[in-house]
């Protein structure tokens, strides 16, 4: 009676060992062939191209699009079958949707986007404030900006993120915001305290009016604000340009360190890559 039960004390281990042995037999194991290839297309705006990284490709034109930009830095950094960047200088949402969609299509697997200080233009509020004029004609401009942001930016972020949607139906978009320019505290040279605030306020607003309309599509959203917390203008390790003298256009944009350092591993932390 002993050995029987000794037996069938056993027999749930055996049988557990068997069913987990019949299962490995039966289920398919996934491999690097299992995973569909990375068609990668990057669109818009002078931060999508990587203006301030420097290195730009010359074919590019004036578009500057910088072997240091954190589209082609993910690509260099990952396994992608092709790629392809249609970001330029200037372009606003409205650019985006007129002439960089065309690189898109249905074998499109994944899309970047940073687009919409274009739409309530940042370089001309920047020139405004930079100027030796006044903190209130500064603050006008921002103000205006900021209404901008409000009424509407949300309606054209909302109609250009439609429009990769439909063009791109199979890819994953990935929306990427922008950083705070100044750090709070005392800045030696420069804006005053009330311009820079204004400024970043302005940033802030603008980014979660494009946070909330990436998150209403369904599209992820990188916060570059807080990767580049602590490395604003004005701070030891700054991964942002101040004012440039002998390339005006890169004034206000990440340096290589900034796109290195703080938007490539946004756009990494979103893809989950």
């Amino acid at each position: 009676m002993r050995a029987f039960l000794a037996r069938s004390a056993h027999r749930p281990r055996f049988l557990a060992g068997l069913v987990c042995t019949l299962s490995a037999a039966v289920l398919p194991t996934a491999t690097a062939a299992d995973v569909p290839p990375v068609r990668y297309v990057a669109l818009g705006d002078s931060i999508a191209s990587g203006v301030g990284g420097g290195d730009y490709d010359a074919a590019s034109g004036n578009c500057l699009r910088s072997s240091h930009s954190y589209p082609q830095l993910w690509t260099d950094s990952h396994q992608v079958a092709a790629f392809t960047s249609a970001a330029c200088v200037g372009a606003t949402t409205q650019d985006v949707v007129d002439k960089q969609l065309g690189k898109l299509s249905r074998d499109t697997t994944l899309v970047s986007i940073t687009a919409g200080a274009n739409d309530v233009e940042f370089t001309k509020t920047m020139a405004a404030c930079t100027m030796a004029g006044s903190d209130q004609a500064c603050l006008d401009k921002v103000h205006a900006a900021e209404a901008a942001i409000r009424d509407r930016l949300p309606r054209a972020l909302s109609a250009t993120y439609r429009a990769i949607g439909a063009k791109a139906p199979k890819a994953r978009v990935t929306v990427l915001g922008y950083p705070r320019l100044f750090t709070k505290g005392t800045c030696l040279l420069g804006m005053s305290t009330a311009k820079r605030e204004a400024i970043d306020e302005a940033a802030d607003q603008l980014n979660a009016v494009t946070e909330r309309a990436a998150r209403q599509r369904g599209f992820a959203f990188g916060d570059a604000a807080s990767a580049f917390a602590g490395h604003e203008i004005c701070t030891r390790d700054a991964w942002i340009h101040s004012v440039q003298l002998f390339a005006l256009q890169e004034s206000y944009h990440p340096t290589k360190q900034g796109y290195e350092r703080g938007y490539l591993p946004t756009m990494s932390a979103i893809t989950g890559r």
